[in-house]
């Protein structure tokens, strides 16, 4: 199950995506309150996750705490700290804060899997179970949501020119793009290729 549990999150990830960027679009505080929560909910299970065992699927393993405290090399602590930041920033109603939350939730997911894999050297063999597995799914689905969260356009599906359904939507609406915003969204859209390709390399060929 190691060897395809990239391709399971990759997949589950890109399943939910479209349904949770179709969120953005809503402005009305229930909906951004419950973001709020959803990804508040997602930092918390995170935080509890590292309690259980992250070293193997079955048998005796040390839980994300420990491998973090014995393996400091790892920066598996970092990714925890980072986590409990995030939470204290969303419990301060102020914009910045929240956008900094989410900013940093790009940055935790380079830590988590620079983290996994230094551990994994140190500790001399892959370090893989559920419980690390649902808080790869916890990050990155925390990225998807929280981008959600902070956005303000209305018409962030008009953004993306490769979807007709956004490309006739723009059009009845008489919404245009920049040519920074056909830039970014291009830029985006190569780096979930990239991102995809690179999965896709390591659950077959690392």
């Amino acid at each position: 199950m190691g060897d395809y549990s990239y391709l399971a999150i990759l997949g589950a990830v890109l399943l939910i995506s479209p349904f949770v960027i179709g969120l953005a679009t809503r402005q009305d505080k229930q909906t951004k309150k419950n973001l709020k929560s959803a990804f508040l909910a997602l930092l918390f299970l995170q935080i509890i996750l590292g309690f259980f065992n992250w070293e193997a699927f079955s048998g005796a393993g040390r839980s994300g705490y420990d491998l973090a405290i014995q393996y400091p090399g790892s920066f598996l602590w970092l990714f925890f700290l980072v986590t409990s930041v995030q939470i204290i920033l969303l419990l301060i109603p102020k914009r910045v804060s929240y956008v900094s939350a989410v900013v940093l939730n790009f940055v935790n997911t380079l830590i988590f899997f620079a983290g996994i894999m230094l551990a994994s050297g140190l500790v001399g063999r892959q370090i893989v179970s559920y419980f690390n597995i649902a808080a790869v799914f916890a990050v990155l689905i925390g990225n998807v949501v929280g981008l959600v969260f902070i956005n303000e356009d209305k018409n962030l599906i008009a953004k993306f020119p490769w979807s007709q359904e956004a490309v006739e939507k723009a059009r009845r609406e008489g919404v245009g793009q920049s040519k920074f915003q056909k830039t970014a969204t291009w830029v985006v859209f190569a780096a979930v290729i990239i991102f995809i390709l690179t999965m896709l390399w390591l659950a077959f060929f690392g």
